[in-house]
């Protein structure tokens, strides 16, 4: 038997409504007796109702009678199954006693203000907010702002058409033969970039960093690959491209790889911008490794490679210049400065330090302290001491008379004390004369002498004087030596 929908509340006065409407209609067939309700089943196709009256008898009545009795009688105090709902008052009050959100009038779509399928292509106008770790299988597009919390996946092409933020960790797929896991179309420079926006144009990429746009990193750079080179940010305001070849763990190539036509290389801190007026520029610091308590730091070693036999073997590089921690600088070869200019000297009359090059040493006994003379034999009037290097040395020589009679007098510088040279030439710093005296004394330069020495060695003043009667004859003089190399 078919049943309407009763509502709350409206049971009791239905049912009375209904009573009266069906005292008042006919039945629609005979009364039947219970013997004769076996036989009733197919009246009307089965479209049958059996009343019970008070009193009896039983008597039956279509149903398709009832519910155009109920229709007219009862209104809309129930609902009727064929309406499909449709006859239900307050559908909003009827979803919210269910408890149905607002999802319950929404349709489904991959786009708009539908309920997207997770496993379509879908495209998300609003902003999105992912706070967990979210995987992308397939291309997605995101129109809006989004923020992303968590670690995020994505594993096939996306499209961020609005702002979003990445606030962990984002794994792109590994980039292969049919595309790159990035992609920053083409266009035109952002009018207010924040820090860390980055863009393409024609003329390459640009980033904006510490408030100024830096860029571009264009195809007018050389190529930098894993291999030969890396992206680096210079102090000159670009991205530019640094190509460094690592030749060995010990050792770095500016430069691309080894090639048939290698390329020259500069190396240069930034210049001052053309257009700048009276603008000095900066410095360029090269710096040896430093070490620490006493140990020294690493030496600059600067090294070439001289021309070899013939063939296809590159040529070993040799050590050209070191300088070491003590700021010396040794030349494996020759030093050519220029014809014209030299090398510059000083002009603050100061010395030049022990071991370089014009250092001087020198040694006086004055007239007041002379060295007193033995007739004919050689004496030391004073000396120097000269540490290994190649020096020039020279000197003069006083002696005073006071002998009755002195017929030589000689002087000479030797690093060989109190002896007299042989041959009497001594490469040049020696003199002898050889006459009768008659004056108080006299001063002789003895001219200039090399000295080259591999250790410190002793270089001696000298003289000589052949006198005879009265008191014997004195020296004094003066030595210096200056160091050539």
């Amino acid at each position: 038997m078919k049943h309407p929908v009763r509502r709350r509340g409206v049971l009791r006065s239905g049912a009375a409504a209904l009573a009266a409407a069906l005292a008042a209609q006919p039945a629609a067939a005979a009364n039947l007796t219970p013997d004769e309700l076996t036989q009733a089943t197919s009246v009307g196709g089965g479209d049958l109702m059996l009343v019970y009256p008070a009193g009896g008898p039983m008597k039956s009545v279509q149903w398709s009678v009832v519910t155009a009795l109920m229709q007219s009688a009862l209104g809309g105090t129930f609902l009727l199954t064929g309406n499909n709902l449709a006859d239900v008052p307050s559908p909003a009050s009827a979803r919210n006693n269910l408890g149905l959100g607002t999802a319950a009038t929404q349709n489904t779509g991959t786009a708009g203000a539908n309920l997207p399928f997770l496993n379509g292509t879908n495209t998300w106008s609003g902003a999105q907010t992912f706070n967990a770790a979210t995987t992308f299988g397939a291309g997605a597009t995101f129109g809006a702002a989004n923020t992303f919390s968590g670690a995020d996946t994505f594993n096939g092409t996306s499209a961020f058409n609005g702002t979003s933020a990445f606030n962990a960790k984002v794994t792109l797929f590994a980039s292969a033969t049919s595309g790159a896991p990035l992609n920053i179309p083409q266009g035109v420079a952002p009018t207010a970039p924040a820090n860390g926006d980055c863009w393409t144009t024609a003329a390459g990429l640009f980033c904006q960093i510490g408030g100024a746009t830096q860029g571009p990193f264009s195809a007018g750079t050389p190529p930098c690959t894993t291999t030969a080179g890396a992206a680096q940010y210079n102090n000159a305001g670009a991205f530019g491209c640094l190509p460094i070849t690592n030749v060995s763990a010990a050792q770095v190539q500016v430069g691309p790889p080894d090639a048939a036509a290698p390329t020259a290389m500069t190396l240069s801190a930034q210049n001052v911008a053309a257009g700048t007026s009276n603008t000095a520029g900066t410095a360029f610091t090269l710096a040896g490794s430093k070490g620490t308590g006493t140990g020294a730091g690493g030496a600059l070693v600067f090294q070439t490679a001289a021309a070899g036999s013939s063939g296809s073997a590159q040529n070993a590089e040799t050590t050209a210049l070191t300088i070491d921690a003590t700021q010396k600088a040794t030349f494996a070869g020759p030093i050519a400065p220029s014809t014209t200019k030299g090398i510059l000297g000083t002009t603050a009359a100061d010395n030049a330090q022990a071991g370089s090059v014009g250092e001087f040493v020198s040694a006086n006994v004055g007239t007041g302290v002379p060295i007193s003379l033995t007739s004919s034999s050689p004496a030391n009037i004073t000396s120097v001491t000269l540490t290994a290097g190649d020096w020039d040395c020279r000197g003069n020589v006083g002696i005073e008379i006071n002998a009755a009679s002195t017929s030589t007098a000689a002087g000479w510088i030797s690093t060989t004390s109190a002896t007299a040279p042989v041959g009497n030439s001594n490469s040049g710093a020696y003199f002898a004369v050889s006459t009768s005296f008659t004056s108080t004394g006299a001063v002789f330069p003895v001219g200039t002498i090399r000295i080259n020495v591999a250790t410190s060695t002793n270089v001696f003043l000298e003289a000589l004087s052949t006198f005879s009667g009265g008191s014997a004859d004195s020296a004094y003089g003066f030595i210096g030596c200056r160091r050539v190399r």
